[in-house]
């Protein structure tokens, strides 16, 4: 088995070797099955990220709704207070009444900064302060709010948040559920709701309070720029996100402290939605991270699993000659299915080798009996040459003679050619340099050129290959050629050289047989016709014309392809 060659370029690039390997197809699948795990784990930091926005939300109602309940309990007890005094003062005359409320008012006075009675028209009965002290009066909401509760009026005008104030008015009702009078109070926000003055934090939450006319009063230290842009009216919104009149985001929730009164709690949104930004981001990298381990175990995995005894048993193969064992290679951490193509492959290496020596011993076999039938043929050509030699020596006729021993140089030179081809190493082509030159000089010798001396026999021939199917037709042409030129060229002792010559030109050999004797005879038609034809005939069935020429000498040549399908001669011999 040759190493490397054809093997080593089938094999593909290194990068293409890596994309189609066992190793990116396992990291495809594994990808692929993983789609589905990255697409949940994906949806869930994404439902992460909104349930950080929406915590963030859920604090801002928590604020607000913590805010309701401690501020709707101090307007309670403001109310229970209101409550007690409409049973003592509602009957009193105006100096008594007036007395009464100073002394109600005097028990409250953070609370409390004004209580007064009024009349079912909405005229003033009486006052806890004189008129010169005495606040903003409700008595435009009695006509409004009839059911009994402490209803509250806009803020008061020009009031600083440091006193700010807000009228209150609860109707007192006859029996019959008709008003027959109202008690009043101006209540001081500031204590009922503290106003928290110091600077804000970006992630503190900002509150107001609003009024029935939609007017804001800050409790905190914000600016009028963290407001919403519009303030919703009543009832409409209680729960909003948007654009502060500053451009960041914000979060507002609104609840009813009292009829008239509600109270709004803001909360920055930008540095929550950026904390929640981060946790999507750091999420994703988690789950990157995550992904680009297994996909490191899958393939390292791979690698000590089914990459490296894949590569393993494929150099072993490489290495291996069907003319040596196979030696297993699978390791004892091998997975089964390479264990079991190693064991396939030692048992398809024990049956290529014995179908290897079973090839051999048949090459051999034939080799043999190709050598013995060669030599057979050699034998038997002998053998022919010898019974026409001994039948012309018995022949009387000089003609009969010459035919006879002309075809003994045919056969002889056929029985060399086969021995020259049980020889060869390639059964299908013949080296034509030693055979002509061992055909030349046993013609010379059976013609007795080298007895006389006189004829000198030059053989110039390349060293080049010829198909065995057309050995025959140049075996006999150069026989006949040759033949001719000792018979016919030098007559009564004569001296002269024959030279034959056999050169490669391209993918054409060009043959020449050449002699400087006496020429062809004028009557060239008719004398020795037949050894010409036969000439003539070889040379067509090399796939070539011979030219002769008979001027100085008698001059053949042929120019045949060295390779070429076999024909039919153009004259039968």
């Amino acid at each position: 088995m040759t190493h490397g060659g054809p093997i080593e370029a089938a094999r593909p690039p290194g990068l293409r070797r890596l994309l189609t390997g066992v190793r990116a197809r396992l990291l495809i699948l594994v990808g692929a099955a993983m789609v589905p795990v990255i697409g949940i784990a994906c949806a869930q930091a994404w439902h992460d990220h909104g349930q950080d926005l929406a915590a963030a939300r859920r604090v801002v109602q928590a604020l607000q709704e913590q805010a309701v309940a401690y501020y709707r309990a101090e307007f309670d007890l403001i109310e229970e207070m209101l409550v007690s005094l409409t049973a003592d003062v509602a009957d009193l005359p105006p100096e008594a009444c007036a007395a009464a409320l100073r002394a109600a008012q005097a028990l409250f006075p953070r609370r409390i900064a004004d209580v007064w009675m009024l009349d079912p028209d909405g005229r003033l009965r009486c006052s806890a302060l004189p008129a010169a002290q005495r606040g903003p009066l409700g008595a435009n909401l009695l006509p409004l709010h009839v059911e009994g509760r402490l209803t509250l009026a806009s803020f008061a005008a020009d009031t600083a948040p440091g006193d700010a104030v807000v009228p209150a008015v609860m109707p007192i009702l006859a029996d019959d559920g008709t008003p027959r009078a109202a008690i009043g109070a101006a209540i001081r926000l500031v204590h009922v709701v503290p106003i928290d003055t110091s600077p804000p934090r970006a992630d503190d939450h900002h509150a107001w309070l609003i009024d029935r006319n939609g007017a804001t009063l800050a409790l905190t230290a914000a600016a009028e720029a963290e407001l919403p842009r519009a303030v919703p009216p009543v009832g409409r919104v209680e729960q909003f996100e948007g654009a502060a009149r500053s451009g960041a985001t914000h979060a507002w929730s609104i609840g009813t402290v009292r009829p008239g009164l509600r109270l709004m709690i803001g909360v920055p949104m930008d540095g929550a939605r950026s904390a929640a930004r981060a946790a999507l981001q750091w999420r994703l990298v988690e789950i990157a991270a995550f992904v680009l381990a297994c996909l490191t175990a899958v393939m390292l995995g791979v690698e000590l699993s089914v990459a490296r005894p894949l590569r393993r048993l494929a150099g072993a193969l490489r290495g291996w000659s069907p003319r040596e064992p196979y030696a297993a290679i699978s390791g004892s951490h091998d997975p089964s299915e390479m264990k079991d193509l190693d064991t396939a492959l030692l048992a398809a290496s024990g049956a290529i080798a014995q179908r290897e020596d079973a090839l051999r011993a048949a090459l051999k076999q034939r080799d043999l009996a190709i050598e013995e039938m060669h030599h057979r043929v050699h034998n038997n050509l002998q053998i022919v040459a010898s019974l026409l030699s001994m039948q012309a020596d018995n022949s009387r006729q000089a003609e009969v003679k010459a035919e006879l021993a002309l075809t003994r140089h045919r056969v002889r030179a056929l029985a060399t050619l086969y021995r020259h081809l049980s020889r060869a190493s390639q059964a299908e082509r013949i080296r034509l340099q030693p055979f002509v030159e061992e055909l030349c000089h046993q013609l010379s010798e059976h013609a007795g050129v080298s007895r006389c001396g006189k004829v000198t026999m030059v053989v110039e021939v390349e060293d080049i290959e010829l198909d065995a199917d057309h050995a025959d037709s140049l075996t006999l042409l150069i026989t006949e050629a040759v033949s001719n030129a000792i018979q016919h060229a030098f007559p009564d002792g004569a001296s002269g050289t024959i030279r034959v010559s056999l050169r490669r030109h391209g993918e054409n050999a060009e043959l020449t047989v050449a002699d400087d004797g006496i020429g062809l005879p004028t009557d060239v038609d008719r004398a020795d016709a037949l050894g010409l034809n036969l000439i003539r005939a070889f040379a067509s069935h090399l796939g070539g014309t011979a030219v002769i020429t008979g001027d100085g000498g008698t001059r053949i040549g042929v120019t045949f392809p060295l390779r070429r399908a076999p024909c039919v001669p153009a004259q039968d011999a």
